[in-house]
């Protein structure tokens, strides 16, 4: 309840304070008996007076100004909560008993919007200057709440370079607990260069002007990461990134010949930059290093890469597998030791043929060798060659149904089947097709060789006593015999059959075969034996 109070008292115009509107009302009835008197009316007056808080009063010394002012001569303060903005909201009082009873708070401001709009900010203006087109723009202090905090701004929108300056003339600004320079020290020491430095323990210490120079022992914290950015960063006077327009003569380690290191042509993953020192050792110390593999395929008989047509053989494929991985994605994930031939599944999960095995090696280091070998049978019944395809992965995501586009690295090896040299000593002249190879000389060598190849010609051991023969598939040879050599090096035959122990003859058909084929047969004029260590050499 407002303090009633006296004025004037003991003079012909006193006047009291009544508590409240309703009590000047009831003493200042419609005076239809005479009966208002003065002191009624002064009564109302003061008491209209009084009830406005903000007013033109004076000071003790009687300066006047406008300020709050209960007008109670013995006591002029007004003690209670001052609020400015509009009065409900959706009925209910802003200024509630919470916030009458809470002694931090002494003035509230809330805002002056119809209800019908949103109440999720309060505004204040500060108008100045004469421009009343330019009071759209004028700063202003705000508070926003998103119904759980609030937020308090400063705002200055003037599109003319408005600026929000915070300022004490001599003592010290400070935000958040950082204390910033005072005017004078500013003026004393900031200058083109210069730095905010923090020195000493927050919340005791503060911002000092400072030079650019490091002298702090330490930069950095142990498992964080130290940025240091510029254009560019230099340290004793060179550049921490590498520039050199001259192309690489050669490869050096993962450095490809004709390589560069220009201007700006490093990408980093998002643009291009200079290259990092970094980079370039990381290029040079680790080059991708492919598997080191090979293959070879050898017939268990006759130990070499040859079998006969019509036969089947026992082959062992020999693989040899050398890895540099640099890191687990590079590991060999799968391996396959395939034919050429098509699979007896069809050529859709197989084109290159059926597997003879896929296994997956261990994770090793740069270095380690893994080999085995995978033994299988094979026959083919016509002259020809079989490829078998050593394929190896060192890439993530290969899956059996990728085969074989999922492998990245191969070898291959070469197994023929061919038809063979028959050589070798025998006591009957044999001239016709039906007993060549059916009871001469099939009763002989059988010499599984590649045919003629650097050397252009064909040398094997042979002793015994008889007619010697040596006779070899005409189509496959496509040449005739120049010179024969026996082991003592005596030339037997140089391309002369008047003067030569040897005769010859073509188109004897060998029908053991399901594609017979032609031999040449050449043979002794006469008996001869030999019986030490030594090779025969027919040359073509």
């Amino acid at each position: 309840m407002p303090a009633t109070y006296s004025v004037n008292i003991g003079t012909e115009y006193e006047a009291s304070r009544l508590p409240d509107i309703l009590s000047v009302l009831k003493n200042i009835p419609d005076n239809t008996h005479k009966l208002i008197s003065p002191k009624d009316v002064r009564d109302a007056f003061l008491s209209t007076w009084a009830n406005s808080p903000i007013k033109q009063t004076t000071t003790t010394a009687g300066t006047e100004y406008i300020g709050i002012d209960s007008g109670n001569p013995s006591n002029r303060d007004i003690k209670q909560k001052i609020y400015l903005g509009k009065r409900q909201f959706g009925g209910s009082d802003i200024l509630n008993p919470t916030l009458l009873n809470n002694t931090n708070n002494d003035i509230y401001i809330f805002n002056t919007k119809p209800d019908t709009s949103t109440q999720s900010n309060t505004r204040i203006a500060i108008l100045a200057g004469t421009n009343s087109s330019l009071y759209t723009q004028a700063p202003y202090i705000e508070s926003i709440s998103d119904g759980t905090k609030f937020d308090f701004e400063f705002r200055n929108p003037s599109i003319n370079s408005g600026s929000i300056n915070i300022y004490s003339s001599t003592g010290r600004v400070s935000i958040n607990g950082i204390i910033f320079p005072t005017v004078a020290e500013s003026s004393a020491s900031a200058s083109n260069g210069k730095v905010l430095r923090y020195y000493g323990t927050y919340p005791n210490g503060s911002l000092r002007w400072d030079n650019t120079n490091v002298s702090i022992a330490t930069i950095g914290s142990p498992g964080s990461p130290t940025n240091i950015y510029g254009s560019t960063v230099s340290l004793n006077g060179y550049s921490l990134e590498f520039i050199n327009n001259t192309i690489v003569p050669s490869k050096v380690g993962g450095i490809a010949v004709g390589t560069s290191f220009s201007s700006n042509s490093f990408y980093n993953g998002s643009g291009y930059q200079n290259w990092p020192i970094s980079e370039v050792l990381r290029n040079l110390l680790f080059p991708y290093i492919p598997p080191h593999i090979s293959v070879e395929a050898i017939n268990t008989s006759s130990l070499n890469s040859y079998a006969e047509v019509g036969t089947t053989a026992t082959l062992n494929l020999k693989y040899n597998l050398t890895i540099y991985p640099r890191e687990s994605s590079e590991y060999v994930r799968d391996y396959y030791v395939i034919s050429n031939e098509p699979s007896p599944i069809g050529t859709t999960l197989y084109p290159l043929g059926q597997p003879y095995c896929g296994l997956s090696f261990s994770t090793s280091l740069p270095g380690t060798t893994f080999s085995g070998t995978v033994s299988i049978s094979k026959s083919r019944a016509t002259y020809g060659t079989v490829s078998f395809g050593f394929q190896v992965s060192d890439r993530d995501g290969f899956t059996a149904s990728s085969y074989p586009y999922g492998f990245s690295h191969s070898a291959t090896a070469s197994f023929t089947y061919i038809y063979p040299i028959f050589y070798g000593f025998t006591n009957s002249v044999i001239t016709t097709n039906s007993s060549i190879f059916t009871s001469g000389v099939t009763t002989i060598s059988k010499l599984l060789q590649p045919y003629p190849g650097v050397t252009n010609s064909v040398t094997f051991n042979s002793t015994g006593s008889g007619y010697f023969y040596f006779c070899f598939p005409t189509a496959y040879f496509n040449t005739v015999v120049s010179r024969i050599k026996d082991p003592n090096g005596f030339i037997l035959y140089n391309g002369d059959l008047s003067s030569s122990f040897f005769t010859y003859s073509t188109g004897l058909s060998n029908a053991n075969y399901a594609t017979p084929t032609n031999y040449t047969v050449w043979r002794t004029v006469a008996t001869c034996s030999y019986s030490q260590n030594g090779s025969f050499e027919f040359k073509f």
